[in-house]
């Protein structure tokens, strides 16, 4: 925060330099570390300003507040009390948003959990309105667009809808597998259910067949209730390796 006796020159060589000078963190106009014409016009271009005594300039995480006049309207304490929280807010949602965008595309750690984790932080710190005046408002919108935070956000947000897309993709898979080991597991019992038909569906006829048909068609049926267990882990195993296809 810089304040001067009287109302600052908006259009003077001595206040561009200054405000060139704070936001990039450099004491002298050394001509090695001279800035570009284009870094100037960008920097000075990226600020806020509602009155003309007072402007806020933005610039790769450093907040410059320049104020000029008389000390009234609770100024500079205000500027403590409200615009610095807001700056740290904003800068917070930043890192971390960013944080949870490497993570998903990292790809170590379960979807599930860091959707949860994700949503938790949306929950409690990121929010639409963070000032009853619209003059904060208008200041927290200005510092979360210039920190690219609405874009990186809507980065993580279609990480996380890509990651339900492919969870939802491999439920399908499973239950199609579940749908045919379960076919193949009745088709097993088709004769047992042709014979009930021949035989009128008469337990007693079936019961005075041959008992070597019936230890026959137990084993063969125990043998395929176990054939299809073991392909349905097989199958399984493949799919969370990701060497079915």
């Amino acid at each position: 925060m810089n304040h001067f006796e009287d109302i600052p020159n908006w259009e003077s060589e001595e206040t561009a330099l200054l405000i060139e000078r704070v936001c990039l963190g450099i004491e002298n106009d050394d001509e090695q570390h001279r800035p570009s014409n284009i870094m100037k016009q960008k920097i000075q271009a990226q600020y806020i300003q509602e009155w003309d005594n007072w402007r806020i300039h933005e610039w790769r995480n450093k907040m410059f507040l320049l104020y000029g006049g008389a000390k009234i309207g609770g100024q500079p304490a205000n500027t403590e009390r409200y615009y610095v929280p807001m700056i740290a807010s904003v800068l917070y949602q930043r890192v971390m948003i960013s944080h949870y965008l490497d993570r998903f595309m990292d790809g170590r750690e379960k979807d599930s959990k860091l959707r949860e984790s994700f949503k938790e932080f949306r929950r409690n710190f990121v929010a639409h309105r963070i000032s009853s005046y619209p003059l904060g408002n208008e200041l927290y919108r200005f510092l979360r667009e210039v920190n690219d935070i609405p874009e990186t956000f809507q980065d993580v947000e279609d990480e996380i809808q890509a990651a339900d897309q492919l969870d939802r993709l491999k439920l399908e898979r499973k239950e199609n597998l579940l749908i045919r080991s379960l076919t193949a597991l009745a088709a097993f019992f088709v004769p047992v259910s042709a014979i009930s038909s021949i035989y009128g569906g008469s337990s007693k006829n079936i019961e005075e067949l041959d008992p070597l048909f019936w230890k026959i068609s137990g084993g063969v049926t125990v043998a395929a209730v176990l054939l299809v267990i073991l392909w349905w882990k097989w199958l399984d195993r493949k799919i969370k390796t990701g060497k079915l296809y």
